[in-house]
């Protein structure tokens, strides 16, 4: 049997993700399609009993963890928060490319937000990077569920799988649920972006 089977369940859409505007580490809500994908995330896990949950300490990531499986006792943690994108966050993605040009397009198609306050990609990864170590040095037996961003996902592969997949090469669709374990102290991937 596995020891630890962890769940990863990206947020429903975002009003952040509609309007196409930086969110960081805002606490934009749900729109009502988001809230949607996260029943439809929730018809995923319903039969699964899982010995802990967490969610990032972002709303749109603790409302979907709450309408995923209503009544669930969650522990947040600041960790598994999206990149942060700095003073970019509430911004617009057309406005920023106009106000900075072709530096900031270089920025965004890197994952790079360090010149605004925020986070590059690495230091992203580095972050999330602690919070798995944290499951590795207390592996609970059993399913686990983690609510988080898209990018907090993309970090979770790559610590899975030891690589740095850049975040453009792999696509989490909002609510997507990734199924990684770990036992015998490696983790494996198990299956990538159920909808």
């Amino acid at each position: 049997m596995i020891l630890m089977q962890v769940f990863v369940v990206r947020h429903g859409q975002s009003t952040a993700n509609l309007k196409r505007a930086y969110s960081g580490w805002s606490h934009v809500p749900l729109t009502e399609k988001g809230i949607a994908d996260a029943a439809h995330a929730g018809e995923i896990l319903k039969d699964i009993p899982f010995a802990k949950v967490y969610a990032s300490d972002l709303k749109r990531a603790m409302q979907t963890c709450q309408t995923a499986l209503p009544g669930a006792e969650f522990e947040t943690d600041p960790l598994l928060r999206e990149i942060s994108t700095g003073t970019l966050t509430g911004m617009y993605h057309q406005d920023a490319l106009k106000m900075y040009g072709e530096a900031h397009l270089k920025c965004t198609q890197a994952r790079d937000y360090s010149r605004y306050g925020g986070e590059s990609h690495q230091m992203h990864c580095a972050r999330v990077n602690q919070f798995m170590k944290k499951l590795e040095e207390n592996p609970i037996e059993g399913n686990v569920a983690i609510f988080c961003h898209d990018g907090t996902t993309k970090a979770i592969l790559n610590y899975v799988l030891g690589a740095d997949i850049h975040p453009y090469r792999v696509s989490t669709d909002n609510g997507a649920v990734c199924i990684v374990c770990y036992d015998k102290g490696a983790w494996q991937l198990k299956r990538w972006n159920i909808v």
